[in-house]
């Protein structure tokens, strides 16, 4: 009997609330040539019986129990006990949508260069409720860019070249519940990775998810898997092969920055794909109260800057271009625009708002390359645009608040941006597009229900033939 195409591999640990549900959705796949590889990891619950159950129904299932050894140390069981020359990754708790298998074997036939494929995905809550579509970067270049900052792959929906996996060592136990983001890493170094342009599993999102309660740790370990990364890039031995705990003091002993290990913990309280319950409560309870108290923050000094550059700030400067013209809509305390002005050829910010404007105008009126221009960026745009050539970035507030900031006659002036940038870029030679506070494109909330869905953000760029990705509340889309 010739071995199946794909290995699907589960590892399971007191899984039985979905179990039955995610098993379903592999066996009613539209592609049918694939054993289903289920590794219980010493569960104490149901989940032995509802496996045993399965198993006697469907002999393309198989079982390996086992003493709980923890996901890393499993999903290498199961890889080991596989047959088939593609593993596909499946979770007890998410829903395999049906033409999965189909779509993913087909596009590794055709691209034997691609050895890690996954896909969009959709999150759903604990009761299968649709929450949103998360769109991840498309080809190779995309997603090496934005795996050296964070997780470009959603693990329970990847297939990769079993091979491959196996050559590069597989999980590493010690990058536990980012186990995948490091093996994905050093698989990037031997093959190219891909995304499919299509929802292909829907993932669950539940209070006791183990990336929402080990998402500290979690944090910690993305640190770590792309501190290992920098150290093979350079020739150097991987620094935790042996190592037992990543910790910050093992961090900052390969020179990693107490401010870098910082950030990064403070990331693991607002990630929403980590933590998306907790980022929920905080963009309905507390973004609203912040925006309210910022300019009595303000005046009283305790919003002033340290002269570094913030996060979005730090992201504005990766993407950006050298040498470039910026365009910012939202000019407010001149703090970003300060941070541009060195390293821009020209920076033009754009403040409608009186009193703002006349600050910022002041600010920057010794500063050669910044100019600070009083109006409607709907109605400037038309005008600047075809004065500018050359290299040119665009870093744009994607939303406003009212009563805060200066609320014009559109609630999204960024669509007459966008239209207006589209109008004028054939004259650009690079081009960056950073949209800001890219969550409130989800008409489903009330709270945002006046801006258009990402599709639009998506849609414009495909539309002038830009690349784009997602960072921190950040769309990101560039021609290069």
């Amino acid at each position: 009997m010739n071995p199946p195409i794909v290995s699907v591999v589960m590892s399971v640990y007191n899984g039985q609330r979905f179990l039955s549900e995610a098993i379903q959705s592999i066996l009613g796949q539209s592609f049918s040539d694939f054993e289903f590889v289920i590794v219980d990891d010493g569960s104490t619950d149901k989940s032995s019986e509802i496996l045993g159950q399965y198993m006697h129904r469907d002999d393309r299932i198989r079982v390996h129990r086992q003493t709980n050894k923890g996901r890393a140390l499993s999903l290498n069981i199961g890889m080991e006990l596989s047959k088939g020359r593609y593993i596909a990754r499946m979770d007890a708790d998410d829903v395999a949508l049906p033409n999965r298998l189909a779509e993913q074997v087909d596009f590794m036939e055709l691209h034997p260069e691609v050895g890690l494929l996954s896909g969009w995905y959709e999150r759903i809550s604990s009761d299968g409720r649709l929450m949103d579509t998360v769109r991840l970067p498309l080809r190779d270049d995309e997603i090496r860019s934005m795996m050296l900052q964070s997780n470009a792959m959603c693990h329970p929906a990847v297939m990769m070249r079993k091979e491959v996996a196996i050559a590069c060592g597989g999980y590493r136990k010690v990058f536990s519940e980012s186990e995948d983001y490091d093996l994905w890493l050093r698989m990037s170094e031997r093959i190219q990775l891909a995304n499919l342009e299509q929802p292909i599993l829907r993932y669950r999102v539940h209070p006791k998810q183990a990336s929402i309660a080990n998402s500290r740790h979690q944090m910690l370990c993305v640190l770590a898997a792309r501190t290992a990364a920098a150290f093979r890039r350079q020739g150097k031995p991987d620094p935790f092969s042996g190592v037992e705990q990543i910790t910050p003091e093992l961090l900052r002993k390969l020179g990693v920055t107490t401010a870098e290990i910082q950030e990064c913990l403070q990331a693991s309280q607002r990630n929403p794909v980590l933590d998306p319950i907790r980022s929920a409560l905080r963009v309905r309870l507390w973004h609203p109260l912040l925006n309210l108290t910022r300019p009595i923050r303000h005046a009283l000094g305790l919003r002033q800057k340290s002269g570094k550059a913030t996060g979005k700030q730090k992201i504005l400067l990766r993407n950006g271009l050298p040498d470039a013209t910026w365009v910012e809509s939202g000019t407010y305390m001149g703090d970003t625009t300060s941070v541009l002005s060195k390293v821009a050829k020209m920076v033009y910010s754009i403040e409608p708002e009186p009193t703002l404007f006349s600050k910022a105008e002041q600010r920057f009126s010794n500063t050669s390359n910044v100019k600070i221009i009083k109006g409607l960026s709907e109605e400037v745009f038309p005008k600047l645009l075809p004065t500018i050539s050359g290299n040119v970035c665009f870093w744009l507030d994607g939303h406003y608040s009212a009563g805060v900031t200066y609320k014009g006659p559109q609630d999204t002036p960024i669509l007459d941006e966008l239209a207006a940038i589209g109008r004028h870029i054939a004259q650009m030679n690079k081009i960056v597009v950073l949209v800001d506070d890219v969550r409130c494109f989800d008409p489903r909330n009330p709270e945002y229900s006046a801006y258009p869905p990402v599709d639009v953000l998506v849609d414009w760029a495909k539309k002038h033939n830009l690349t784009w990705h997602i960072e921190r509340d950040i769309f990101i889309a560039k021609n290069h």
